[in-house]
């Protein structure tokens, strides 16, 4: 897997988010199933795409979902916990031996985390989204969303 190529699967801002959430989800299984250098490489990869996708969202998407959405502010505080402590645990694991036990067991939590994560985001904003905004929104979100994205990986 390339894990630097940008999803470029859909023209608007759900699809690519989705699309991105699965290859974490790929990063995860690579990072667990490597060693050594290659395991730290692919460790670094992942920390970087979920630190400038959540960047995005957190400037993007949750604001739009928080102010248009039933129940917008509920999940959007709920799904920024969720993150926050992912990057809590990121942080963490940076600090750690990728070869060690607790970066093993640290890494399959925060796997486990972050899946059940974008999974609830998916179904309680990014879904509900996609059938009240109108696709040139959507189309311009995403474009948002990558700029936010580029410079989050620039910094």
């Amino acid at each position: 897997m390339n894990h630097g190529a940008r999803i470029n699967s859909s023209k608007d801002v759900i699809g690519f988010l989705k699309g991105q959430h699965h290859q974490i989800k790929g990063m995860f299984e690579e990072v667990i199933a490597a060693t050594g250098s290659t395991r730290e490489k692919i460790f670094h990869d992942l920390q970087a795409l979920m630190s400038a996708h959540e960047t995005a969202e957190e400037k993007v998407v949750h604001p739009t979902a928080k102010h248009i959405l039933r129940g917008g502010p509920a999940e959007v505080a709920a799904r920024l916990a969720e993150e926050t402590e992912a990057k809590k645990t990121l942080a963490a694991l940076d600090k750690l031996d990728v070869e060690s036990p607790e970066f093993e067991t640290k890494i399959r939590e925060l796997q486990s985390a972050v899946l059940a994560h974008a999974k609830s985001e998916e179904k309680e904003e990014f879904d509900k989204l996609q059938v009240t905004l109108a696709p040139a929104k959507l189309k311009d979100m995403r474009k948002d969303v990558e700029a936010v994205e580029a410079r989050a990986t620039k910094s």
